[in-house]
């Protein structure tokens, strides 16, 4: 993780692999990254490149959180980004996250990131 430069992120189990890897989102293209753990119940962390179902590449990305936004019991992952609708990805039950459609009429980022989920978890 040397030279990880992150301005939000979370732990959480994506792979349902009984371990928490760190979801973080970088400064300017490095984008969204998922660092899977590598020993149970220690802190070491190792980048994946397997496919998580994260964008490749995405712009303007502010802030994300986790929570189960469809019902599902299985954590979904909300980001808000500038000057942009919010992006929502899903996970499928023993597959990626899924970009999924979202209305049209969600508010685009344009202040602080606190605010903008504030006002948008309102609203679901």
């Amino acid at each position: 993780m040397a030279g990880l430069s992150a301005t939000n992120g979370a732990l959480v189990d994506l792979n349902f692999s009984g371990s928490l890897g760190l979801l973080a989102l970088g400064q300017g293209s490095n984008g969204l990254r998922f660092f899977r753990s590598l020993v149970r119940e220690t802190i070491y962390f190792s980048e994946s490149k397997t496919n998580m179902g994260l964008p490749s590449t995405a712009s303007g990305l502010r802030e994300l959180a986790l929570d189960d936004w469809n019902g599902d019991d299985l954590p979904d992952l909300f980001i808000s980004r500038d000057n942009q609708p919010p992006l929502l990805l899903t996970q499928i039950r023993g597959g990626p996250l899924t970009d999924t459609n979202q209305p049209a009429d969600w508010p685009e980022a344009v202040s602080s990131p606190s605010a903008i989920s504030t006002r948008i978890c309102g609203r679901i």
